[in-house]
């Protein structure tokens, strides 16, 4: 079975507010575009610093609003594997 996702439409709330960019202190939109890579979390690609951020509408490249992920400095996406790992 193959699931679409409308891009329109956020998939799950999003908890996180940005700091800074030009979002304002808007909530991140998930999953939003950027430069043809669609992104499912706040991310360090595309940019030079080392701020995680994200785009706060779907579509950043026509609507440049963005912000850094507040609170946020690391982001690390724990894996089943490392989840075993702790458990043994």
């Amino acid at each position: 079975m193959i699931h679409t996702i409308d891009p329109t439409i956020p998939t799950t709330p999003c908890p996180t507010m940005t700091e800074g960019g030009t979002a304002q202190g808007a909530y991140c939109y998930f999953p939003f575009k950027a430069q043809g890579i669609t992104f499912t979390e706040c991310t360090r690609e595309l940019t030079t610093s080392n701020r995680l951020w994200c785009a706060t509408t779907y579509d950043y490249d026509t609507d440049q609003l963005w912000g850094y992920c507040a609170g946020v400095y690391y982001y690390h996406v724990i894996t089943m594997k490392e989840i075993l790992v702790m458990l043994l």
